[in-house]
């Protein structure tokens, strides 16, 4: 029967007796469901042809599946080759990056290399000045340089006698505490320059002294028994003074230093204090102590002690 014939046919009321099959009633439509009407029934394939048209999806779906694959093994290189820029843009960046690093510890190493460099052109300068300072303390006092810096000099004048110990000997009592006096030092051209204007006006090295004292640690060390050199450091209140001549570092007590009963035992750190009696204070310098400088700049060790006469 044909669609045109189905669209012919009277309506017939239903449940009434006809000679055909009674029509069923359809649904109502909803808002998602359609009615299909019979020419849209058409349209879908026969029974008979349900095999080919299975066969055709079928090989597009097998095109699909050969696509899909050939687009993952594309990505799959894509994504290698991705890998290996990226390598190889790390290995150009890590040569930058440890070269900027090797430049900055290059500036920072010239930086400190000038800063060394100033800090030696100071110290130059200051011993320079230092220099000028005692020749014109030679020039006012010409006599000193003529019997202690001129260079045809003879051995003997490098023994310091004791007249003055030998004409007063002292007595020893409970409360002599200084090692035996000797009677004779060795002195060098500097040791003697200084030693004899340290005696005439110790105040005339003032303008060429460093104000030390002996650290606190270094005393601590002298009490519990050890034997490690003693270390001073500057200060504004020190007892001692480091005077350099001729790029040498001596150490003298301060101008008007009293040495007594509180202070002796420090003293006797950095100087062999002949003739010292407790109650003593006035004394003469025979031989400056030796210092060289640590590894700080305010920092000095005594590397050989000097020598006091007390009268």
């Amino acid at each position: 029967m044909s669609s045109d014939e189905l669209a012919k046919k009277p309506e017939t009321v239903p449940g009434e007796t006809t000679g055909s099959i009674p029509e069923l009633e359809q649904p109502s439509p909803t808002s998602t469901d359609k009615e299909l009407d019979y020419e849209e029934l058409n349209n879908f394939a026969a029974p008979e042809e349900l095999p080919s048209v299975l066969e055709q999806t079928n090989e597009k779906l097998g095109l699909l599946h050969y696509e899909l694959k050939q687009t993952n093994q594309e990505l799959s290189l894509l994504r290698s080759s991705l890998e290996n820029m990226f390598g190889q843009l790390l290995q150009r960046l890590l040569p930058q990056e440890q070269a900027s690093k090797l430049q900055d510890s290059l500036t920072e190493l010239e930086s400190r290399v000038s800063k060394l460099q100033a800090d030696l052109e100071t110290e130059k300068q200051e011993r320079l000045k230092q220099q000028e300072e005692l020749k014109k303390i030679n020039q006012e006092h010409p006599q000193l340089e003529s019997t202690v810096l001129t260079p045809d000099y003879s051995p003997e004048s490098d023994k310091v006698t004791t007249d003055k110990q030998s004409a007063h000997p002292t007595t020893p009592t409970s409360e002599t505490t200084s090692p035996p006096v000797s009677t004779a030092l060795s002195l060098s051209p500097e040791e003697k320059h200084l030693v004899t204007i340290y005696n005439k006006d110790p105040n005339e090295l003032s303008r060429h002294a460093t104000e030390v004292t002996v650290t606190e640690k270094s005393l601590e060390e002298r009490r519990l028994g050890s034997k490690q050199p003693a270390m001073l450091e500057t200060t504004r209140k020190g007892n001692y003074w480091i005077v350099i001549v001729q790029d040498k570092k001596f150490l003298v007590p301060k101008a008007n230093c009293k040495i007594n009963e509180h202070n002796y035992q420090t003293v006797a750190v950095l100087f062999e204090c002949q003739g010292y009696h407790a109650g003593y204070s006035s004394f003469k310098l025979r031989k400056p102590g030796k210092v060289s400088q640590s590894y700080t700049k305010d920092k000095w060790e005594l590397t050989k002690p000097g020598v006091l006469q007390f009268d």
